[in-house]
């Protein structure tokens, strides 16, 4: 006895009629309205991505226009040419693989063939995917599709339109195909499992649409696969099981370690995941969709990952340049680590290291070559570096060696780049900024603006507390950048209330550009009480040390 080979579900459940194609209305409605009025056109083109129908609509096509009752909208499917068409036996339905058929002969073996009497009442030739076609083939075939001999039909599909010749495109009418809708795709699937006598459930199957990509073939393939997997209803593990994915638990997990700079953890996490037989290139896809859908609603998912719209698309823009390069090499586990690692190196800082660096390295290429715009004054800056926790010290010139000057200036914000970002409480006892400074409540207050707001953290870091008076904070950067960021009402407002926990009385806080400080006023009250004068006072002596603007 020979067994009956098992037909795959996309086999099963192609579309026979124009009514049962899925999610495809604006191109049903045409067709329909064609073959009602009769005004079918010899050469038809199908295009768009894989599995949304091109094929199965082409075959609906033949067999409205060759049933016994057509040409008609509603093709019998019972008559002797829709069942010829249905087993692929019909003599004058010729379906071309152009993939595998792709040259000259084979098209002039085509044109041939045209010659032979037709048995139906149409010749219909459906050439699947012709872009791939040679130059001289679709030269020879451009011919007869400008003069077709009557009663022929083309239909032509691809997923790669733009590669067929303009030439070809002009004598076609042309039919889009889009990508299949989330809920039209659940309720086919729901309808199919239904005759199947199975389950699954809701979250396995918004899974295995979204892996589907839009693509109905795959859907069902997928499903097909679950269904031979298990016996009982099809749950996420079985899903992820058979498509090689990682459930979001472990990928909120990962995402965690990364931003919190966790690397053991992270790596852990990932033995963990490779050690189970799970895809890492489709870990890389997977964490992909997961930031793009925290970018487009970050608030269902704030209580599982405190990752801003910003720093998502920093790791989704990494990841995205690790894809090309795990499909080339030996290693793609390496390329996936390095990612992650440029990732948790930058993410603390919201994603624009890169972009201060190179505005850094531009202005020191203007100043090494004279064409600085930043007005002339007596400053003795630092050296100029492009580490994230030292910038230049501003304000006052004194006839002191800079290293001893270097040593005086009050840099807590710098200090404090690396601190935890553990919840510390915030002290309510009165001091003063000086007393502030000088201890430790200023950690305690870094530490908690990193813990609430990781990208103004990192913007405070790239200042320099340069005065400070009984009631207001003055901070110089360099860069506009941080400075514009800062001002910001939210922002600002929020380090004034920060500030003002921390010392038991209201305070506020202002912030500088470099240059500003170059042309700034001074007069005694400000000179006696900038941080840096006093530093230089302590150091060589009042009488050696002047302030200039």
């Amino acid at each position: 006895m020979v067994a009956i080979a098992y037909l795959a579900l996309y086999r099963q459940h192609r579309p026979r009629t124009l009514a049962e194609v899925v999610d495809q209305d604006h191109i049903v409605r045409t067709l329909r309205n064609a073959l009602n009025e009769g005004r079918m056109v010899h050469a038809y083109l199908f295009t768009g991505p894989r599995g949304t129908g091109k094929t199965s609509v082409a075959r609906v096509l033949a067999r409205s226009l060759n049933c016994i009752h057509g040409p008609t909208a509603d093709p019998c499917g019972i008559c002797p040419s829709c069942v010829a068409i249905d087993s692929g036996s019909a003599v004058d339905v010729r379906e071309i693989d152009a993939a595998s058929n792709r040259g000259i002969d084979d098209i002039r073996e085509l044109r041939q063939s045209l010659q032979y009497i037709a048995e139906s009442r149409y010749r219909i030739f459906i050439i699947d995917e012709v872009h791939m076609l040679s130059p001289e083939a679709f030269n020879a075939l451009l011919k007869t599709l400008e003069e077709p001999p009557p009663q022929v039909v083309f239909i032509l599909a691809t997923t790669e339109v733009h590669k067929i010749p303009l030439t070809i495109l002009s004598r076609c009418q042309r039919f889009d195909f889009h990508r299949i809708g989330k809920k039209a795709m659940i309720a086919h699937l729901q309808q199919v499992l239904q005759k199947s006598e199975r389950g699954i459930s809701l979250e396995a199957l918004d899974i295995l649409t979204e892996r589907s990509g839009g693509g109905m073939r795959d859907a069902l393939s997928m499903l097909d696969q679950c269904l031979i997997f298990t016996s009982g209803d099809i749950q996420v593990d079985d899903l992820l099981a058979v498509i090689g994915s990682v459930d979001q638990r472990t990928m909120f997990a990962l995402l965690n370690m990364v931003l919190h700079n966790d690397i053991p953890a992270m790596l852990s996490i990932l033995d963990t995941i490779e050690d189970a037989g799970r895809d890492l290139v489709q870990l890389l896809y997977d964490l992909m969709r997961l930031l793009r859908s925290l970018m487009i609603t970050p608030q269902s998912y704030a209580h599982l990952l405190a990752m801003s719209s910003e720093q998502a698309l920093l790791a989704l823009d990494y990841l995205s340049r690790a894809e090309a390069d795990m499909k080339y090499v030996a290693w793609p586990r390496l390329s996936l680590e390095l990612a992650l690692l440029r990732i948790a190196e930058e993410i603390p800082y919201g994603g624009r290291i890169q972009a201060l660096e190179a505005r850094l390295a531009s202005l020191e290429a203007r100043q090494e070559g004279g064409t600085s715009s930043a007005p002339a004054a007596h400053v003795s800056p630092a050296t100029s570096t492009r580490s994230r926790s030292s910038v230049k010290p501003v304000a006052v010139a004194a006839t002191i060696p800079q290293e001893n000057l270097e040593e005086s200036l009050v840099s807590p914000i710098a200090s404090s780049a690396h601190l935890t970002p553990e919840p510390l409480p915030m002290p309510k006892s009165a001091a003063t900024p000086r007393e502030v400074v000088s201890g430790e409540r200023w950690s305690t207050f870094m530490a908690q603006i990193k813990r609430e707001k990781v990208s103004l953290h990192g913007i405070l870091v790239s200042g320099r507390l340069f005065a400070t008076s009984n009631n207001l904070w003055e901070l110089v950067f360099e860069h506009d950048f941080h400075y514009n960021q800062v001002n910001k009402p939210e922002n600002k407002n929020y380090i004034e209330d920060k500030l003002s926990a921390l010392c038991g009385s209201p305070q506020k806080f202002k912030s500088w550009l470099l240059h500003e400080l170059a042309t700034r006023e001074a007069s005694p009250a400000i000179a006696n009480d900038d941080l840096i004068y006093q530093a230089a006072v302590a150091l060589v002596g009042s009488d050696r040390v002047r302030v200039e603007v």
